[in-house]
């Protein structure tokens, strides 16, 4: 099966808004990196505590929850694809996508 990324009326994306789907995929990871390294100096016999009890359990949860979202999104799209406005399709439904938007725009409901 081969899969493209685009754009909501189908054409191709550009640079810009293939970096803007990377920082979106990044996003939780950095967040939880910058929250570990602010407790460990700050506070590093709480963040001990934190992060055994809380940041283990939760931190994966955060991570995936942005592309679990596919699978509950009308669209099939996940945090990274929101923030992009993009879609990933399969080829042979890129032909389909773009004969529908030449009657209407993908909407966002």
């Amino acid at each position: 099966m081969r899969m493209k990324i685009v754009k909501s009326d189908g054409r191709q994306i550009g640079i810009g808004r293939a970096v803007l789907r990377y920082i979106g995929l990044i996003i939780p990871v950095v967040v939880i990196i910058i929250t570990c390294f602010v407790l460990s100096i700050f506070s590093p016999n709480i963040a001990g505590g934190i992060l055994l009890y809380i940041g283990i359990p939760v931190g994966p949860i955060l991570v995936f929850l942005p592309l679990l979202m596919i699978i509950w999104d009308g669209k099939k799209q996940g945090l990274h694809d929101k923030i992009a406005g993009t879609y990933v399709v399969n080829i042979p439904q890129l032909k389909t996508l773009q004969s529908v938007n030449n009657n209407t725009q993908i909407s966002d409901s």
